[in-house]
């Protein structure tokens, strides 16, 4: 991945999206794609998605979560965010 290749999107789900596995299966889902980035629960019952790599990396990856997932989204809300060097392999965060 070159910089000026690179996207980073930050996407919240909000629904029935905690104590279903929406986790594990976006990790899942998303396991064989070279992104960094985390899913995380967050205290308002949301998750949080975020995501760096190419546009048509993190297109997929957001397709195939809101395919995958649909049953449990109710809303979702994604952002551009300045892409972060020090952002990992994407793993689930707690």
């Amino acid at each position: 991945m070159t910089a000026d290749a690179v996207v980073e999107i930050l996407t919240h789900y909000h629904g029935h999206v905690q104590g279903v596995g929406f986790r594990y299966r976006t990790e899942r889902l998303l396991r064989d794609l070279p992104l960094h980035g985390y899913v995380k629960n967050l205290d308002d019952g949301s998750v949080e998605l975020r995501l760096r790599g190419t546009p048509p990396d993190v297109d997929v990856a957001l397709s195939r979560v809101a395919e995958s997932l649909s049953a449990h989204i109710r809303q979702v809300t994604s952002t551009h965010v300045q892409p972060s060097p020090e952002l990992g392999a994407f793993h689930i965060a707690r």
